[in-house]
């Protein structure tokens, strides 16, 4: 293989407008300072406990749970600081954990599944490099997917309780942001400080209270008709046709609103920029792009492709070989 300096770049000259951009600059001390006097109080019985053991059980605490224990008192404080699972994220992924807490996914989110999308590279749902973490799901996600994939775009209340037939009571229950206000997307989308609810939760409680996904769909369609009958009936009992009605009431909403995939802020709210951690050698990677499909959109040569060392070589397997700044298939 050719130097990857002859035959890589590093980052595309792109703003995306990430939420990483929008945090606060006065952050949340997330590691006590080393120069501090060593702790003089206890915490009972968590003081006899191996710090493995100690460890573990962190891991299965939520974020704001994690915080909140290490503000008790400086032993508390040492404590996480002393769990390498924290300690990772305090060092490599601050920007997600302060993001978390911010946008209020945190109760969600636990540390353990922080580290594990933190050490993983793979995308969830393409296998590629990726270079982002999807909060409220804690899913590692390449740019190509949270920008066009379903359960990577959250929804207002309204459209969750409509599109799976739920009532507020469940949906104010599930898993959801409130997106920190800002330009958003390539393009500067400005996003005001909505709540949204995650997709797929949505999409599982609305199956898990119906019964099925059968039944969900055969509710949903039935609460379409009857809108439609409804709205038609509405204008017809007036004295006017069902199309003039349309002059004077609002229609039933019955599709989604548009999504403009990669210039869509909701799919920019939840998520942020995290490096891979090599849990075996404890160092970081950011990935690269190829130089063979800087100008290229469609897959699978696309810009915003990103790369490991290994999953380059078999990239240039599938694609060819980069002579000058392009691809040769078959070479």
């Amino acid at each position: 293989m050719p130097e990857l300096d002859d035959i890589t770049y590093p980052t595309l000259q792109l703003d995306d407008h990430l939420l990483d951009e929008k945090l606060p600059s006065a952050r949340p001390i997330l590691t006590i300072n080393p120069d501090q006097p060593p702790a003089h109080a206890t915490l009972g019985a968590l003081d006899i406990l191996p710090l493995e053991l100690l460890d573990h059980v962190l891991a299965q605490l939520d974020l704001c749970t994690v915080i909140s224990f290490r503000h008790i008192n400086r032993r508390a404080a040492q404590l996480v600081e002393f769990s390498p699972t924290y300690r990772a994220i305090s060092r490599h992924a601050s920007n997600a954990l302060c993001a978390a807490l911010n946008i209020g996914c945190a109760q969600w989110v636990t540390c353990g599944a922080l580290y594990g999308a933190l050490c993983t590279w793979k995308c969830e749902s393409c296998g590629d490099f990726a270079g982002y973490i999807y909060l409220v799901a804690c899913a590692r996600v390449c740019f190509l997917c949270f920008t066009s994939r379903r359960q990577y775009l959250p929804l207002r209340p309204s459209h969750a309780r409509r599109k799976f037939g739920l009532s507020g009571q469940i949906v104010n229950a599930l898993p959801h942001v409130r997106a920190l206000p800002g330009v958003y997307t390539p393009r500067e989308k400005k996003l005001h400080r909505v709540v949204l609810v995650d997709y797929a939760s949505a999409r599982h409680a609305g199956i898990a209270h119906h019964g099925s996904e059968a039944a969900m769909n055969r509710y949903m369609e039935a609460t379409r008709v009857a809108q439609v009958q409804a709205y038609n009936a509405k204008g017809t009992a007036s004295g006017r046709s069902a199309s003039s009605a349309a002059c004077h009431t609002h229609p039933p909403k019955l599709e989604d609103p548009p999504d403009d995939g990669p210039w869509n802020p909701f799919r920019f709210a939840a998520v942020c920029r995290v490096p891979w951690l090599n849990s075996e050698t404890q160092q970081v990677e950011s990935g690269f792009h190829c130089l063979g499909c800087k100008y290229e959109i469609d897959l699978p040569l696309n810009f915003r492709r990103e790369f490991t060392r290994a999953s380059f070589g078999e990239h240039l397997e599938e694609c060819g070989p980069i002579v000058d700044g392009k691809h040769c298939p078959g070479s």
